[in-house]
């Protein structure tokens, strides 16, 4: 299964924010703990982030199509993926 992820890709997941913070984090080496696992309806990945107060959880699940779901256990609400998810995006890119 070949899954491309774009940074045109990623940009559409986030508002524009998060992307330039994403890109800060990614930057910095923030993310951590990267694993991929195989799952029933594609693949996983997994990672850990420094954040500004707290270290965050992170979880993408992707297929041949692109990207099925994101979550990050930061206290985000906003539009889009979190800064988090995005540097996470751009580290496996």
């Amino acid at each position: 299964m070949t899954i491309k992820l774009t940074e045109e890709l990623i940009r559409e997941q986030a508002t524009d924010r998060s992307f330039a913070r994403g890109r800060e984090y990614f930057l910095s080496g923030a993310t951590y703990s990267l694993a991929w696992q195989i799952t029933p309806g594609g693949i996983a990945l997994t990672s850990r982030c420094s954040g500004s107060s707290d270290h965050y959880s992170l979880r993408v699940e992707l297929d041949e199509n692109g990207i099925i779901s994101t979550s990050c256990t930061c206290p985000y609400d906003g539009d889009g993926d979190c800064k988090h998810v995005v540097a996470l995006f751009l580290a496996r890119s």
